[in-house]
């Protein structure tokens, strides 16, 4: 198969590499997509440390199940499938208090373990009796369904802010992750939603998603537009 391999910062080659062999407790998938992440560019940048090269990055992925280990009943060869990419360890004191995000010991699929940038990946098995693997719908694009764990972050961080209806909601930066925000606050009701954003191109888009209120912070005095539209 065709993978991006990762062999260090400013080494990614394109290159053939084995498809992954699955034991009788994983799940192979057929990539159907892959997002970039800011953490992937910040390891090819040297930035951001953590990753052993050679390694495949990618843990914002989805695709399509192309073969099960032969104790796996939960998924069937064809089916559409979203990933999440931490797996935790399940025994540590943050897993058992539903806190898996703590984690000391979680493996990432895209840093310690195969990730998207690939044509197939290995979900382990640990992945598999985590949960990490989820069916979706057939209607659904896979560029869609690779955007999951990203949204996922923001309907976490949404749900922390509490944002309700009539609420006036500040934005700083307006990519893919500020107009997630964006959405999820005028689903819930904000009366006013404010984007700050240097880009121009990005403030117009963030304008056709509905935001009220566009600011250059680079020429326009950010408190001053705050205050105005707040009181």
């Amino acid at each position: 198969m065709i993978a991006a391999v990762f062999h260090g910062p400013g080494e990614m080659e394109v290159e053939e590499v084995d498809i992954p062999e699955i034991g009788p407790d994983e799940v192979l998938v057929k990539v159907g997509a892959n997002t970039l992440c800011g953490t992937d560019l910040r390891f090819l940048r040297g930035e951001k440390t953590g990753i052993r090269p050679p390694a495949i990055l990618g843990h914002e992925f989805a695709g399509r199940v192309a073969e099960v280990g032969r104790r796996v009943k939960s998924y069937e060869v064809g089916s559409p499938v979203a990933i999440a990419p931490s797996i935790p360890c399940r025994r540590c004191y943050y897993c058992r208090r539903d806190m898996e995000n703590n984690c000391a010991d979680s493996r990432i699929m895209g840093y310690d373990a195969g990730g998207g940038m690939s044509e197939y990946v290995r979900v382990p098995a640990d992945g598999v009796e985590s949960g990490n693997l989820f069916a979706a719908k057939e209607d659904l694009p896979f560029e869609y369904l690779a955007l999951a764990e990203p949204l996922s972050c923001c309907v976490n961080g949404h749900n922390r802010t509490r944002v309700e209806i009539d609420d006036t909601v500040l934005i700083l930066g307006s990519g893919a992750i500020g107009m997630f925000h964006l959405q999820l606050a005028l689903l819930a009701g904000a009366g006013t939603v404010i984007v700050s954003e240097p880009s121009q191109s990005r403030r117009e888009f963030a304008r056709k998603l509905g935001a009220h209120v566009t600011t250059d912070p680079m020429s326009d005095d950010l408190e001053s537009v705050v205050n105005e539209e707040t009181g």
